[in-house]
């Protein structure tokens, strides 16, 4: 009975099986990776190296399964021929070999991925699907009209403004940067506003409509609005631009950053040992992740930590060099900045032609 039990068992296919926990874990284990690399190229920024991001295009999967039975008997030749001795012994193997192809981002696909200005219908994209548009449009958006989000942060080797008086400069348009976003953000939601983008013939374009007649209560935030962008008031239409010089009347210039100058804003979040900035390996920063922090400090709404052990509680973490970079497993506003930057960065993907996914097999043998 146990022969034919194993028999049977051995009849059966591995492959319905091995779906739920190998997709599972692979899974988790292509977001746990992602995060990783994310982090890991904020902290190479923050130390003024080059990003390098490596992409999985394949996993694949081979199983084996390897089933024997040897068996033995001993009989004694006496009057009635009984057996008197019998075994058998079953053997069970199995093996899974994965491979896994990397992909090194590079060349071509670098320059489309990391250095192209991230799409504003993708920005916009994104937040109808309920990730937070105000974080968004501050991560993404380098300026509008003459209203500059904080422009020299956004270079691979950020360095500390010369004097104070500079940074309360910058602080300064940022805040007036934080106010006409907050004022599009309310008339938006207000329905004051729209945004409509086309498709003709390979050509995208974006317009910006004012609604003709809006709810008396939102006119003088309408007026502000189009006040802090020195807009026509006659003119409800308007084009959005990337081209600042001889912008036309019923024009708006948005420009957005590339995911490159994103990270190096975000990389500002970064602290680091105060070890290498005695040594002149790094250039100390002093950041707050507080909106309201006072003008010595530049606000980013992220922020990984350093240590010389192994963090305790982290959501994700990494070592480079002699410490640990990571970030807290409470802190919910950086774990959502960091979710954010990883959507961004297959959008970014998906529109430079990219944003291929990993292809998984799973052949499974019997």
């Amino acid at each position: 009975m146990a022969l034919i039990s194993f028999l049977l068992i051995g009849c059966q296919s591995i492959g319905p099986g091995r779906i739920p926990p190998d997709h599972y874990h692979y899974n988790e284990s292509l977001g746990k990776t992602a995060n990783e690399q994310m982090v890991l190229n904020l902290v190479r920024l923050r130390h003024m190296e080059v990003p390098v991001f490596l992409t999985i295009g394949s996993v694949v999967t081979g199983y084996s399964l390897n089933r024997s039975i040897g068996v033995s008997l001993g009989a004694a030749f006496s009057p009635g021929f009984d057996f008197t001795t019998g075994d058998a012994s079953p053997s069970f193997s199995f093996a899974e070999n994965p491979t896994i192809t990397y992909t090194p981002l590079a060349g071509r696909d670098f320059t489309e991925r990391m250095l192209k200005p991230l799409p504003l219908a993708g920005i916009f994209a994104l937040g109808q699907s309920g990730w937070p548009i105000d974080l968004l449009l501050i991560m993404g958006l380098q300026s509008i009209n003459e209203h500059e989000n904080l422009s020299f942060v956004s270079g691979p080797t950020v360095e500390e403004p010369d004097d104070l008086d500079e940074v309360h400069a910058h602080l300064k348009g940022y805040a007036r940067f934080r106010e006409v976003i907050a004022l599009m953000l309310e008339l938006l939601q207000a329905g004051a506003l729209e945004f409509e983008h086309n498709v003709d013939g390979g050509e995208s374009s974006t317009v910006l409509h004012f609604k003709p007649d809006p709810a008396p209560q939102l006119r003088p935030l309408v007026a502000k609005f189009r006040n802090e962008l020195d807009l026509d008031p006659t003119i409800n239409n308007f084009q959005i631009t990337t081209l600042r010089t001889q912008r036309k009347p019923d024009q708006i210039v948005i420009k957005l950053r590339s995911l490159v100058a994103i990270m190096s804003y975000l990389s500002l979040g970064v602290q680091v040992s105060q070890a290498d900035v005695e040594k002149g390996v790094v250039i100390g920063q002093d950041t707050a992740q507080d909106e309201d922090a006072g003008p010595e400090s530049l606000p980013v709404p992220l922020l990984i930590r350093t240590s010389p052990e192994p963090p305790g509680s982290a959501f994700v973490a990494i070592q480079y060099r002699d410490d640990w970079y990571y970030i807290d497993e409470t802190d919910i506003r950086s774990k959502r900045t960091l979710a954010i930057l990883n959507t961004l960065f297959s959008v970014q993907g998906a529109d430079s032609g990219d944003g291929k996914a990993p292809v998984l097999t799973l052949p499974a043998s019997r």
